[in-house]
């Protein structure tokens, strides 16, 4: 019996995935909490599945919801509580489910330690291509983009990665339109400078608005290089195809541009320049 309700357990989940009843995660955290739930709503179901029987869309929310509100407070006693009264478990059973919740826990805080320090070696290295960039002779593609093409949460942890490594103007619109909307559209792209392309675009769903999103557009700049207003220019440029096509605007895109480098030269005309922007 076990295997085929553990087949049912899962078919269940991803049933409920689908129709949106569980909550949508919107930071690293948030699916930690997400897995969490899952594997405690699956243990529920192999220890008593006809809870979950017969339940409309609105019912299944509440009981999720209750459950992700007991598990987020850390009160494990009233999870159980709950369940030995709704459930009818024994002493045992309810022993056996709180060594499985156990594991779960351990299970994500081992894999919260490794995703630490994949981000801290991420960090030195960045830090040691920029700060001794003479030694290793550092590019920008080569060095400083691969590590932010994986590393991109160094911007925002909400964000997705939309384009990287040199992508074209339609390309990303492709992608933009599909990150928020879900279609999938080729558009072509009418301006002089649509073959310009943009070291990182990423994008995330505002929390305040499921319907609004925020975009962001990254120029890098090798270290050594100081900034000056011919890059300020080039980004500008970027932002000039963005303004004049139609796709790319809209009041449920909001869109921010950086130029990220170690140096600005401000012995040059960008001084004005940031200062014009400040006011």
């Amino acid at each position: 019996r076990r295997p085929d309700l553990a087949t049912l357990a899962k078919n269940k989940i991803s049933e409920m995935d689908r129709h949106g009843i569980f909550p949508q995660p919107k930071t690293r955290y948030d699916q930690f909490r997400l897995e969490d739930l899952k594997s405690t709503i699956y243990e529920i179901y192999m220890s008593e599945p006809k809870i979950f029987n017969n339940l409309n869309k609105l019912q299944e929310r509440i009981i999720v919801s209750l459950f992700d509100r007991i598990l987020s407070s850390s009160d494990n006693n009233s999870l159980f509580t709950v369940l030995s009264e709704t459930l009818n478990l024994n002493e045992n059973e309810l022993q056996m489910f709180s060594e499985q919740l156990n594991s779960i826990k351990l299970s994500n805080i081992i894999n919260t330690i490794e995703i630490i320090k994949h981000r801290t070696e991420s960090i030195n290295d960045l830090e040691d291509l920029i700060y001794n960039h003479k030694k290793y002779n550092t590019y920008e593609v080569e060095h400083i983009q691969r590590i932010m093409d994986k590393s991109y949460w160094i911007l925002g942890e909400q964000y997705h990665l939309v384009a990287s490594t040199e992508r074209k103007f339609t390309d990303v619109l492709t992608r933009i339109i599909f990150e928020t909307t879900g279609a999938i559209e080729y558009k072509k792209i009418e301006h002089k400078d649509k073959q310009k392309e943009m070291d990182l675009v990423l994008v995330k769903r505002l929390i305040n608005n499921e319907k609004s999103f925020e975009c962001i557009v990254v120029e890098l700049k090798r270290p050594g290089i100081k900034l000056n207003n011919t890059h300020f220019e080039q980004v500008k440029k970027y932002l000039n195809v963005i303004k004049t096509e139609p796709q790319f605007n809209g009041q449920s895109i909001n869109w921010k541009f950086y130029l990220i480098g170690d140096e600005i030269n401000y012995s040059s005309d960008i001084k004005d320049t940031i200062e014009g922007l400040r006011n």
